[in-house]
């Protein structure tokens, strides 16, 4: 098993020398014969990060794409905005 570890962060200032910040870090266990395909790999990496940068972006905007905060939103809510939000690409079809 190959285990790939990505993250994304993001800091914005607000009024009166404020900031707000927002973290996530996913892991996921992927098929070791990744390893020996640097392009699916890549692909892999960035749908993870794309995961990662949606769901930090929409937790400081303070939404779920469904009116109501991301602190009210049910797991499934956020997840599937997360994807609406990501603009992935699809996998290319394998040999």
């Amino acid at each position: 098993m190959l285990k790939l570890n990505v993250g994304f962060n993001r800091k914005t200032g607000e009024a009166n020398y404020g900031s707000r910040g927002a973290s996530v870090n996913l892991e996921l266990e992927a098929e070791s014969g990744l390893a020996s395909d640097p392009e699916k790999l890549r692909e892999r990496i960035r749908f993870l990060f794309g995961l990662a940068k949606a769901a930090v972006e929409e937790e400081l905007h303070g939404h779920a794409g469904n009116g109501r905060s991301a602190a009210q939103a049910t797991p499934a809510a956020t997840a599937g905005a997360v994807m609406r939000h990501a603009r992935l690409r699809p996998a290319k079809p394998g040999p």
